[in-house]
């Protein structure tokens, strides 16, 4: 798939996922006062859509990017124009969604694809906590564990997504 300009036609995505909440913005005054500035504040991403980290928006984004590419539209606006694209995309055969991750970026695909009632197969290099692969298992994904490093277990998904590449 090559590259999509969406500029702003697919903004309003994120925001109308359901469990959305604008980023929290946490003071920190000891930070300011070491570094000698009036105010500090950190974006507080440790909870987004359940999650601990803010990488489920790349991941409904990139989805709607491939499923809009499928179909042969814009990307959607919305996350209800969205799952209606998808959901019309999926009969007679259902789409499945695949990355390799070192954790957050799979537990976060896995996590728009159970919203969309897609199937995701997630690659992990070896050596991940099994409390990292249960969480992306919890997430509806087929983890597959491989004996490789991340990098490499992204050539092993992308030739599962592409065959002869």
């Amino acid at each position: 798939m090559g590259r999509t300009n969406v500029g702003r036609t697919s903004a309003g995505v994120p925001q109308s996922i359901p469990g959305y909440s604008p980023t929290p913005l946490v003071a920190v005054p000891a930070l300011a006062e070491s570094l000698g500035a009036e105010q500090v504040w950190i974006k507080d991403e440790s909870d987004r859509f359940g999650l601990p980290a803010f990488k489920v928006l790349g991941a409904s984004w990139a989805t709607n990017l491939a499923v809009s590419a499928r179909a042969g539209r814009p990307p959607a606006r919305t996350f209800a124009e969205f799952s209606a694209a998808t959901a019309l995309l999926t009969r007679p055969a259902p789409l499945t969604v695949v990355t390799a991750t070192d954790g957050n970026r799979g537990r976060a695909l896995a996590h728009i694809a159970r919203l969309l009632g897609l199937t995701a197969r997630i690659y992990v290099p070896a050596g991940r906590l099994a409390g990292t692969l249960k969480a992306i298992g919890d997430e509806g994904a087929q983890v597959v564990e491989t004996s490789q490093v991340c990098w490499r277990s992204r050539t092993a998904s992308a030739c599962t997504c592409c065959p002869g590449n």
